[in-house]
């Protein structure tokens, strides 16, 4: 991960093929490697992203982009080192098109739900970015971004441009 920086704006740059993520995905056997073959969940998408960066190196980052949609979070998402999370995307799934308001991409939280587990498992020493989604608690979930104390620095998770709702607790 690497900031290039210009008189108006920094941008982060993570190299890796991104997996892709469509919450009205139909695909027959998704793997997340083309939009048609699109995961429809997050939770599945982001298992995919640590596997795919495990083992880690400096020059590879898993990015899972995801489609404009609703998504429910049944599960806590283990965010992981080196796995960096974007939404906003529309149907092209183009990064020109990205736009986070008109392509709200919405985690959707059920009863008694955690958000996000962050931690860097395998010392990997790799940031995490969660960037472009909105939280919506709809009075049951909570805000938690938990941290795994022993390996793991909570500063290495950025996250941009996250709106959060109707939290339960927060």
């Amino acid at each position: 991960y690497r900031e290039i920086s210009s008189s108006e704006a920094v941008v982060g740059v993570a190299p890796g093929a991104p997996i892709y993520v469509d919450a009205a995905s139909t695909a027959g056997s998704p793997d997340g490697l083309t939009p048609a073959t699109a995961f429809p969940d997050m939770f599945t998408a982001v298992l995919t992203a640590f596997s795919t960066f495990f083992p880690p190196t400096s020059a590879t980052y898993a990015n899972v982009w995801v489609k404009a949609g609703t998504y429910d979070i049944a599960n806590t998402l283990p965010v992981a080192g080196g796995v960096n999370i974007y939404g906003g995307f529309g149907a092209a799934f183009d990064l020109a098109s990205r736009d986070l308001e008109s392509n709200a991409t919405v985690w959707n939280m059920v009863v008694g739900q955690e958000c996000m587990q962050y931690g860097d498992e395998v010392g990997s020493g790799a940031a995490a970015i969660v960037d472009g989604v909105r939280i919506d608690g709809n009075n049951l979930g909570t805000v938690a971004i938990e941290t795994d104390t022993i390996i793991t620095n909570a500063s290495d998770l950025e996250v941009r441009s996250v709106i959060i709702t109707d939290m339960a607790d927060r």
